[in-house]
C-alpha cells in the first residue's frame, strides 16, 4: 500500500523520558495523512494491559507496529496472531523486546563508556551541583535486521 497504517505503542514513562519525542513525531506524521489512516498514539499507563493492545489491534488493523513496551507480544500472541504475517513489527529497543525483533539495538558499551567520561570531565572541572545549561550527548544505535519485517522483493 501506499500509505501503511502505523500504530505506535510505548510505555508511557519511557516516552516520558525521551521528553515525548516519540509520540510527537508519530502525532505528526499521523496528521499529515488521510483521516482514515490515523492510529492515534497508545501510551501504555498499566503494566500488562494486554486487554487494551488487543482492542487496539482489533480496532485500527495497523500494517506496522512500532513499539516500546516489552509485553506487546504477550498481546499479540492472545489475539492469536503472528507477526510479520498479521502486521510488520518494529522494535525501539530490541536488547530488551522478543528474539528475532526488528529494530534498533542500544550501544549499552558505548552509553556506560559516555557516561564515565562526562563523569570524570566533571571531576576535572571540580564541578558540582546542576548546570546553568543542559547538554545532552547522543549515541546512536543500530540498525538490526530481524524476522518481523515483511520479505523484500
Amino acid at each position: 500500500p501506499s500509505c501503511l497504517h502505523v500504530g505506535l505503542v510505548v510505555q508511557n514513562e519511557l516516552d516520558g523520558c525521551w521528553s515525548s519525542l516519540w509520540g510527537a513525531a508519530h502525532t505528526f506524521v499521523q496528521h499529515h495523512g488521510k483521516p482514515e489512516d490515523v492510529i492515534p498514539l497508545m501510551r501504555v499507563v498499566v503494566e500488562n494491559d494486554n486487554d487494551a493492545i488487543r482492542a487496539r489491534l482489533k480496532k485500527y488493523l495497523p500494517d506496522l507496529v512500532i513499539s516500546r513496551y516489552h509485553h506487546f507480544l504477550e498481546a499479540v500472541k492472545m489475539e492469536g496472531l503472528k507477526i510479520p504475517e498479521a502486521f510488520a513489527y518494529i522494535s525501539l529497543n530490541v536488547n530488551e523486546d522478543f528474539e528475532g525483533a526488528t529494530g534498533i539495538r542500544h550501544r549499552r558499551d558505548m552509553l556506560g563508556a559516555t557516561a564515565v567520561d562526562v563523569l570524570n570531565s566533571l571531576l576535572h572541572r571540580n564541578h558540582k551541583g546542576p548546570d546553568d545549561v543542559s547538554l545532552g550527548t547522543q549515541v546512536d544505535g543500530i540498525w538490526e535486521e530481524g524476522t518481523t519485517l515483511p520479505v523484500r522483493l
